[in-house]
């Protein structure tokens, strides 16, 4: 799933004509790494963020682009449950269709009941 922050790397990345391996280099981390951000299966450190406003010198505007899908990124959360027990993924499932609408006291409770877990 291609998040804005993926968007936003990958418009940074071909609007300068650079090959994945090449901003991964330039940012010290692996090109895999890098392709995992752009596809949304993993977060990017704050660090990594101002690694590419400072190396690609970013305008203004881009910056402020790539700062706002930063913050929408974040707030979202995958979950693969992909290799997942039938189980777990009904779980997960319901977790999802039911996470805005749950208490405070429900929330805790089942912070309480997952923080058991060894």
């Amino acid at each position: 799933m291609l998040t804005s922050l993926g968007k936003a790397l990958r418009r940074i990345r071909l609007d300068r004509d650079l090959y994945l391996k090449d901003m991964a280099d330039a940012l010290g981390i692996k090109p895999s790494y890098l392709c995992s951000i752009e596809n949304g299966k993993r977060n990017p450190t704050r660090k990594i963020i101002s690694q590419l406003v400072s190396i690609y010198n970013l305008s203004t505007d881009e910056t402020a682009m790539l700062e706002e899908a930063y913050a929408e990124t974040m707030q979202e959360l995958t979950l693969n449950l992909q290799s997942a027990e039938v189980h777990q993924n009904e779980l997960g499932l319901v977790l999802a269709r039911k996470f805005n609408t749950l208490t405070p006291e429900q929330t805790k409770a089942i912070q309480n009941i997952l923080e058991e877990v060894k």
